[in-house]
């Protein structure tokens, strides 16, 4: 690594929490892992019951800046609020279920000092044994990609690596539920290009949704329908093909699904 301080920034990294003690200190341990070592964690504690809080004090790390919430939000209100208590030059974030591989903040580092400012890569998905399942590399380079995620998202919010001024200007929008980061990622591939780094950075784990299907379908399929209204805005004229074969997939799957 660099020395100067323009090539050491500090890294804000957000862990929202709920309930999330199952796997937190392996999460947690990720980061302490990291080989690039000027960090600070935003833990977001969203009103847990469980030995969340417990778990974080026994660490006696002064990087982890522990936040509790008085109530239980949604999950990109919490991701906003967090995002106001970070002091570092970039921002990531970590589920309270997954893992980074231990050089991913230094591989994106090295990237964000040659003057790249929202940095993403591949991830690999895993269950609660380490059992490792598909892996998940996009193949665009450095690009403007709005019309590849309309058609195709798989960006993991945990490989993500943004300037915080980027995210601080656009926030995620809280009326989402389940889609808040793919409606991010849109918003600001429209005005960013991204950086796909093709190496595994993180491992996703596999999550069992507690709502039934039909409900999280029911759910989804509104979420999008208010995503599209919304896009169709702001959209340039050039993404309008990829809007509409993402609207009328959205459709043919909402129709076939509920009917």
């Amino acid at each position: 690594m660099h020395d100067s301080n323009h090539n050491n920034p500090l890294i804000s990294i957000i862990m929202n929490c709920y309930n999330s003690e199952m796997f937190l200190k392996d999460a947690i341990g990720s980061v302490i892992q990291q080989t690039y070592k000027n960090w600070e964690i935003i833990f977001w504690d969203n009103n847990s019951s469980d030995n969340s809080s417990k778990i974080v004090e026994s660490l006696k790390n002064n990087k982890i800046k522990y936040f509790y919430s008085p109530s239980n939000e949604p999950l990109y209100t919490a991701r906003n609020r967090a995002i106001e208590k970070c002091k570092g030059e970039f921002i990531s974030f970590l589920d309270c279920d997954d893992l980074w591989n231990k050089e991913k903040l230094e591989i994106q580092v090295n990237y964000a000092s040659e003057g790249h400012e929202i940095i993403y890569g591949g991830y690999q998905v895993i269950d609660r044994k380490l059992k490792l399942y598909e892996k998940v590399v996009r193949k665009e380079d450095n690009s403007f990609l709005t019309n590849q995620l309309l058609l195709k998202n798989n960006i993991s919010i945990g490989t993500i690596f943004i300037k915080t001024k980027i995210l601080s200007e656009n926030k995620f929008d809280e009326k989402f539920n389940l889609l808040g980061d793919f409606d991010l990622w849109i918003r600001l591939s429209m005005k960013y290009k991204f950086k796909n780094i093709k190496k595994i950075l993180e491992f996703s784990r596999i999550h069992s949704n507690n709502l039934s299907k039909k409900e999280t379908y029911i759910s989804w399929l509104n979420e999008k329908r208010y995503f599209y209204k919304k896009i169709l805005k702001q959209a340039p004229l050039s993404s309008y093909a990829a809007i509409f074969i993402f609207i009328f997939i959205t459709e043919l799957k909402g129709f076939l699904k509920i009917r």
